[in-house]
């Protein structure tokens, strides 16, 4: 028994190692490179890489512009990578190449997943080419180029199942890689080129002065964060207008006014026909670029601030969403304490930088729609009393990120483990057991001792399938 106690303490450990170097890859975190760069190194794979733009490049740009156009998406860009032998290898093979992507969000770069790469890379199509053996003078290999658009302003590491947001002057870097073998040694994967491009928000923000306005004061939306204010041919980039909902009609001066800044104020006089009783007595703002609406928000308006009811409170119904997830915002509110006049309805507006959602009238307290877009979510709510004198309207903000399967993508997360993906517990466990049970089977002869013996290995190897990450 000393014996078999013994070589089982050894299995314990050699199986909880093995399942730690299994599940913990090493992340190699490198400084940013703002120009293409380039490996040839003959004792790994025997490639120099570089980019098929001009000057080498591997991306078509430095800079990348987040959900620019109406679904969400931002500016396409292209990958395009080339290579050939390194100077002093005698001959090269490659069995495949790949781009993979990874993020600097401000805590160096990390591989990430999203809708056009759903495991964190591109592999061409033809990416398979066999043994290649060509002089080093000139260009032996152009990688297919491919067109990207990011979806949103939310990715997926592949270390978290957690959507993360991309912070404006976020860093993406493409790697070139091809797969090699060389003399009795297994396939692997080696980076010959890589390239980075800053990624910057083409979402502008839209801003109040005041959730309400009383009749005589000035009303102000301001605007900020428009990457520009021309396009590349010249023409007006992003147009303001401010809507009285009474009328439905654009304020003076504010019907589509062009931006020639990338910030601003717009700003006028609440005047007395934007209150009428039964009213929807409130002021629009809206964001257009020449194709899409990019972003949307309401202020009320009153005859008296000290008449208007009160909206107590305004929720979602989880604090972030997934593309296709059903958002529902639940509300309520009390009538003013001096009118004592009820609440009679509410109108909900629910968009998703600038794409609505909901807009309208309704005596229910909770809204649900679907989430049909990537971006950032807002819902705005006031409350009406039986007069047609609204509340403050006011606003929370959440995100809609992409819908990627991260433990199809890592099944090696603990998270992932209760979805049938555990397999690096589940390894360490069986051969714990089998080890275990080679080791005691001489103990058969001894009834008594061989149950002890097999009952103290069922209790390890389960102990070492939750040691190294598995669940019930």
């Amino acid at each position: 028994m000393k014996q078999v106690t013994t070589l089982l303490i050894v299995s314990v450990v050699l199986a909880v190692f093995l399942g730690f170097v299994l599940g913990n890859p090493l992340l190699v975190i490198l400084n940013a490179e703002t120009d293409t760069k380039s490996y040839c190194d003959t004792g790994d794979t025997d490639y120099y890489g570089a980019g098929q733009y001009p000057d080498d490049e591997l991306l078509s740009t430095d800079k990348v512009w987040l959900s620019w156009v109406s679904d969400g998406t931002g500016v396409p860009f292209s990958v395009a990578g080339k290579y050939k032998r390194c100077a002093g290898a005698w001959y090269a093979n490659s069995y495949g190449n790949r781009y993979v992507f990874s993020l600097d969000v401000g805590d160096g770069f990390k591989g990430f997943a999203q809708d056009d790469f759903p495991n964190g890379f591109i592999a061409p199509p033809n990416a398979d080419q066999g043994l290649l053996i060509k002089g080093e003078g000139g260009w032996s290999r152009g990688v297919d180029a491919r067109e990207i658009r990011l979806d949103g302003t939310t990715v997926r590491f592949l270390d978290d199942s957690d959507p993360a947001s991309i912070v404006d002057g976020a860093v993406l870097r493409v790697q070139l890689q091809v797969k090699y073998q060389h003399l009795f040694q297994a396939e692997t994967w080696g980076t010959i080129a890589q390239d980075e491009a800053t990624l910057r928000y083409g979402i502008p923000t839209l801003t109040r002065g005041a959730e309400l306005y009383e009749v005589g004061e000035t009303w102000e939306f301001r605007w900020s964060g428009l990457p520009f204010t021309e396009t590349e041919d010249g023409t007006t980039a992003y147009y303001l207008t401010v809507t009285d909902l009474n009328t439905n009609a654009p304020l003076a001066g504010w019907d589509r006014r062009p931006l020639d800044a990338t910030s601003g104020i717009a700003s006028g006089i609440v005047t007395a026909g934007m209150f009428k009783l039964q009213g929807a007595n409130a002021i629009r703002a809206e964001v257009y670029s020449p194709v899409f609406r990019a972003s949307v928000t309401d202020s009320s308006v009153i005859d008296d601030k000290d008449l208007a009811p009160t909206l107590d409170t305004l929720e979602w119904n989880q604090p972030e969403f997934r593309e296709g997830d059903t958002i529902t915002v639940t509300y309520s509110a009390t009538p003013n304490p001096s009118t004592g006049k009820v609440i009679t309805r509410y109108h909900v507006l629910i968009n998703i930088d600038g794409a609505i959602l909901f807009d309208q009238d309704t005596t229910g307290t909770s809204v649900s729609v679907s989430a049909s877009r990537t971006g950032n979510v807002y819902a705005e709510v006031r409350a009406y009393d039986e007069d047609g004198r609204p509340s403050a309207t006011r606003q929370i903000q959440a995100t809609v990120g992409n819908v990627i399967d991260i433990c199809e993508v890592k099944p090696d997360l603990p998270q992932c483990v209760g979805q049938g993906s555990g397999w690096v517990a589940i390894v360490a466990a069986l051969a714990v057991f089998v080890l275990g049970l080679l080791l005691i089977l001489p103990k058969a002869g001894n009834p008594r001792v061989f149950l002890i013996a097999l009952l103290m290995l069922a209790g390890v190897a389960a102990g070492v399938y939750f040691l190294v990450g598995g669940v019930l």
